[in-house]
């Protein structure tokens, strides 16, 4: 799977799991589904790779994924200027 494909599974698991407490599969994946189509033409892939990312997250310690978080929140705030426009 390409890296910015993975990169932005681990970006999106990361806001999830930062909202929600814990990141979800079905979530995330959809996600990555809407940004990058072409990755339906591999779904188990897509779904390994979501899934063993989002276990990793959802073992990090509270003020590590915080800290995840924090490298990625200059992305999400443009992103929500684009869709706030």
């Amino acid at each position: 799977m390409e890296e910015v494909i993975t990169n932005s599974i681990r970006k999106y698991a990361v806001r999830n799991a930062h909202e929600y407490g814990s990141a979800n599969s079905a979530s995330v994946m959809s996600k990555i589904i809407s940004l990058f189509p072409e990755v339906k033409n591999d779904m188990r892939a897509l779904a390994l790779k979501t899934n063993e990312i989002i276990k990793e997250i959802n073992l990090m310690k509270a003020s590590d994924l915080d800290a995840l978080y924090a490298k990625y929140s200059e992305e999400f705030l443009s992103e929500k200027k684009i869709k706030d426009e």
